[in-house]
């Protein structure tokens, strides 16, 4: 089953697996110039690394404790789903502009966002706190205090830091766009174009040989006897 959603970090992972495992392809075919797939790729990678960089988050060699990250997304999630329920509290006795911070006054799908993503969520409701409306909000000091910790955590953690350094993330606009150039390239260009090639050479099942992401379950055991998962997506 496919990753339905590839983080910041997740880029390199399943970026750079698919450049080591392609080089197999190269000159397989006419119809498919693979070399020109990996230059493709590998320039929006490099973009990501480099946004990264500009927002002060560095890859780091150590790998990152997964079950860190995992407890820090946890604690972020749950420190928005709070702060919502807050301004659902005050929202009639303030002049406040709830909306600032969450569009439509609505939560969300927080629940399953990915870390990385949540950490920009999270960058989006702390901007909320600059409308000018927000300065009246009921202890709202304290919400951006523990909502900047908690992102900042997390940001930590998926960058394998000790220091909340990383924090930056949260403002880089052009970090949201490099990832989206790799998901097109990755998805919408090299997924089609090996497809394409495996299945001139009788090859389809072996895509998920080149894309580490169809490897991923995402599915959460299930309570009840359900219908077949769906086929992986391309």
């Amino acid at each position: 089953m496919a990753d339905t959603h590839i983080d910041y970090f997740e880029v390199f992972e399943y970026g750079e697996h698919f450049l080591y495992q392609s080089t197999q392809l190269v000159g397989l075919s006419k119809l498919v110039d693979i070399a020109e797939v990996q230059q493709l790729v590998d320039g929006t990678i490099k973009s990501v690394a480099a946004e990264l960089e500009k927002a002060g988050v560095h890859r780091s060699d150590k790998r990152v404790d997964r079950k860190e990250a995992e407890d820090k997304t946890a604690h972020l999630r749950k420190e928005i789903e709070r702060f919502h329920k807050h301004l659902g509290a005050v929202e009639g006795d303030a002049p406040i502009d709830a909306a600032a911070f969450f569009p439509g006054k609505k939560l969300g799908p927080v629940s399953a966002m990915k870390p990385a993503d949540l950490a920009q969520k999270a960058g989006e409701i702390l901007r909320g706190f600059a409308a000018p409306a927000n300065d009246s909000l009921p202890d709202g000091a304290t919400w951006k205090a523990r909502i900047e910790s908690a992102q900042a955590a997390l940001v930590a953690a998926l960058a394998g830091k000790e220091t909340t350094a990383a924090a930056a993330i949260q403002a880089s606009q052009g970090l949201a766009a490099a990832r989206e150039a790799f998901l097109v390239a990755y998805n919408g260009v090299a997924k089609r174009l090996v497809l394409g090639l495996l299945a001139s050479l009788d090859r389809k099942d072996e895509l998920p040989i080149f894309f580490k992401d169809l490897q991923v379950n995402e599915r959460r055991p299930a309570k009840t006897a359900t219908a077949p998962a769906p086929a992986p997506t391309v």
